[in-house]
């Protein structure tokens, strides 16, 4: 089962319309062809990439190693280390970098006493034509008089990428589907929903395949410069298969989404399709059961369990390297296939948590706030004993939790709906995981999917919420949120219609989306902004994904809908069908924007465009930004060069959907593209990019690619029950990445 029906972002193909050869131009071994073979269980974790040559001439050769000359190599993913033969006469050595990006020449780490030495990389963000490196020999009265030849270091930049697997990984478990990185860049949380062992909690049995989609998280940790696995993840209620098989209900997809604290201590993560019906967090677990009555023999008279997609999110904490599940979250408000946990955003601190639902069908606009009171209560929707019978009378197919809220507060009379969508907010007290607010777009209408991408600062005070269905023709920043105009057929046109009157038979889809900020003082969510892009077309998809730097004050949303490249429409009273029908179809080139806030005002900084042209690009399916706000990475899955590494041959086209992060950096308030990232062994139908996530520093990408296919060690990997230390994940030697044998398996790829 492909798990691309799940998302409601990924079934749209785009049109890139810009060209720019990078500078730097590779050629790899092997070649990409979505027809894999699949393949039996295998193990693996992490290591560095060895694909690839260099074709262009102007990449100097590695050093040997023998003085003057300094040979550099990168042993492990994100570092480079430096060898040299000993100088006669030298006590102490001395290792210097040119950095063309902040200029000048600085020494890295301490004086050395040995003839080695590492730096630690940011493989996106370094220059690998430009930098180079050289060491000093020094005596003991402090005089350094011998130097070494200079070395650069493009001749390690492929084996430099991180390339991490899961140590189950199977064919169609599309591990790397989302990420989390913690702030410091040493944690990882890898989720890959299409897993299928019936474990539950931590470092269970990871062979068993009986619970089809129940899916699995994966927890990476830096140890000394290596990668490692340290944990292996379930939910606490993964279907069970027992004697009556109408009770299973698989296809939970935990690790829907994740998300870590700064520190990488607390971890959520979503089981979109989860089925139980409680609410709140902590209650009851298990699936909800009707009695299917057998009229001619009662006795015959089974259980069965009921599908109801509403979706869970889990809480696991970690210490002494040990992952505990401390809270299992359900929704405050019951609809069937609401699928909550669309969306997942954690504060920095861990202690406050917001979770999206696209489906929530309330019909309402603005917050509701819960005080302790008004906490909902844990029901008991059908006895313990499966033999007796089944009531339903305590279900309600679409009601707010029985629980009242403190206040309401609506800013219109917008009254939500349909797949209207919201996002609920909890914090974390003394006593646990608690309701704080419910929040629904001020202009609420059917169809909006508020809540389809979420971020939270870092205190938690300030949350972003993308609406890729909103209608308005607004532009800009708190435009007028009631012109929800749209167009109806006339011959060969569109005409627009203002009131949105004579359109009532087909409402075309507009979803130019919208992004909301909102702020908490004193306990209480407002809505602060309601940000526009400065032009709108049909399906611009605005708000397909959000980031926010640590202080609020810098954030960006994706578009991977825009189409301002392809289509003219400075006149939009009539628009030819045939360009609406082009736009139907190649949905856009994408974009991203950026907006900065001063006090309570924002504005507009900058859009932002990918440096390369390909089919159905999706430039900003998902974005990140660093803490500082001042480097964003630009996810682009459906990009279609077969290029490795950074900055490569943008103007290849081979390999449909390979996948591309695009990353800017902000100098005296100018955005400007630093690089152009591809996996280290990109191939046709990879989708690397459709998930991205940036540490603090933004020295450190993890990138997702769950349709990758590489089979992983074939040997067997960590154990199912680890103690205190991480399992190293470099058992038998490097892994594969031309082996093709594990179909859709999926990657993370460490820059």
């Amino acid at each position: 089962m492909n798990i691309d029906r799940f998302s409601p972002l990924i079934q749209r193909s785009t049109l890139l319309l810009s060209l720019l050869a990078g500078s730097l131009v590779l050629t790899a071994c092997g070649g990409g062809s979505d027809n894999k073979s699949s393949a039996s269980s295998s193990s693996s974790s992490v290591s560095s990439s060895i694909r690839s040559s260099f074709s262009s001439a102007s990449v100097p050769a590695n050093g040997s190693g023998d003085w003057p000359s300094v040979k550099v190599e990168a042993q492990n993913p994100k570092q480079l280390t430096f060898q040299w033969s000993a100088v006669d006469g030298a006590t102490y050595y001395k290792l210097f970098k040119h950095d063309k990006a902040v200029g000048g020449v600085t020494q890295v780490g301490g004086n050395l006493t040995t003839t080695q030495a590492t730096d630690e990389i940011g493989v996106h963000v370094h220059d690998w034509v430009n930098n180079y490196y050289y060491v000093e020999a020094c005596d003991a009265a402090d005089v350094c008089s011998e130097k070494s030849d200079l070395t650069f270091t493009a001749t390690e930049m492929i084996k430099a990428i991180g390339y991490l697997k899961a140590s189950n990984g199977e064919s169609f478990d599309s591990f790397g589907w989302s990420i989390a990185i913690s702030a410091d860049g040493k944690t990882l949380a890898v989720g890959a929903p299409a897993e299928d062992s019936k474990a539950v909690g931590a470092n269970g049995d990871q062979t068993n395949n009986d619970s089809t989609n129940a899916g699995a998280v994966y927890i990476f940790v830096k140890e000394n410069g290596i990668w490692v696995q340290e944990a292996y993840l379930k939910a606490s209620n993964t279907e069970q298969p027992n004697l009556n098989s109408n009770r299973v209900l698989p296809n939970d997809r935990f690790g829907y989404k994740v998300a870590l604290s700064d520190d990488g201590n607390t971890l959520a993560v979503s089981a979109l399709l989860e089925d139980s019906i409680s609410n709140g967090v902590n209650c009851n677990q298990d699936n909800y059961e009707q009695r299917i009555y057998n009229s001619s023999d009662p006795a015959q008279s089974v259980f069965a369990a009921v599908e109801n997609n509403t979706g869970a999110v889990y809480v696991f904490t970690r210490a002494n390297k040990e992952w505990t599940q401390d809270a299992y979250v359900k929704s405050v408000t019951y609809f069937k296939e609401l699928r909550f946990g669309e969306t997942l955003a954690l504060s920095g601190d861990g202690k406050t948590l917001a979770i999206g639902a696209t489906s929530d069908s309330l019909a309402m606009s603005g917050v509701i706030a819960y005080q302790a009171s008004s906490q909902p209560e844990c029901i008991v929707y059908y006895p313990s004993s499966s033999s007796s019978s089944v009531s339903s009378s305590s279900v309600s197919s679409s009601s707010i939790s029985s629980s009242s809220a403190s206040s309401v507060s609506s800013t219109s009379s917008y009254k939500g709906g349909t797949a209207s969508g919201a996002v609920q907010i909890l914090v974390r007290k003394e006593n646990g995981w608690m309701q704080q607010a419910l929040l629904k777009n001020s202009n609420a209408e059917q169809g909006d999917a508020f809540g389809t991408s979420i971020a939270l600062s870092t205190d938690g005070n300030t949350i972003v919420v993308g609406a890729i269905g909103e209608d308005s023709q607004a532009k800009g920043i708190n435009g007028n949120q009631a012109d929800n105009s749209c167009y109806y057929p006339d011959g060969d046109q569109y005409v627009l219609d203002l009131a949105c009157e004579d359109a009532y038979f087909e409402r075309y889809g507009i979803n130019n989306g919208a992004a909301y900020v909102f702020t908490r003082a004193n306990n209480i969510w407002t809505q602060e902004a309601y940000l526009k892009p400065a032009t709108t077309f049909f399906n611009t998809l605005f708000g397909s994904s959000v980031d926010i730097s640590g202080d609020g004050n810098t954030l960006v949303v994706g578009a991977n809908g825009d189409t301002t490249d392809s289509v003219d429409t400075s006149n939009r009273d009539t628009i030819d069908k045939t360009k609406v029908q082009e736009v139907a179809k190649q949905v856009g080139s994408g974009s991203a924007y950026v907006f900065g806030r001063s006090g309570t005002t924002w504005s507009q900084q900058a859009y932002l465009k990918p440096s390369t042209i390909t089919l159905a690009g999706e430039f900003g399916g998902d974005v990140s930004v660093s803490h500082d706000g001042n480097t964003i990475a630009v996810g682009s899955y459906r990009e279609a060069s077969n290029s490795k590494g950074i900055n490569g041959d943008q103007g290849d086209a081979s390999a449909e959907s390979a996948g591309a992060v695009f990353v800017f950096t902000r100098t005296n308030s100018v955005w400007t593209q630093q690089s152009y990232v591809k996996a280290s062994n990109a191939e046709k139908n990879d989708r690397f990019g459709l998930s991205v996530d940036l540490s603090g520093d933004g020295k450190t990408l993890a990138v997702g690619a769950h349709r990758e296919s590489g089979r992983g060690y074939s040997s067997a990997s960590s154990t199912s029950s680890q103690s205190s230390s991480s399992t190293s994940s470099l058992a038998d030697g490097e892994l594969d990445q031309n082996d093709n044998s594990a179909e859709v398996s999926g990657a993370v790829y460490l820059f």
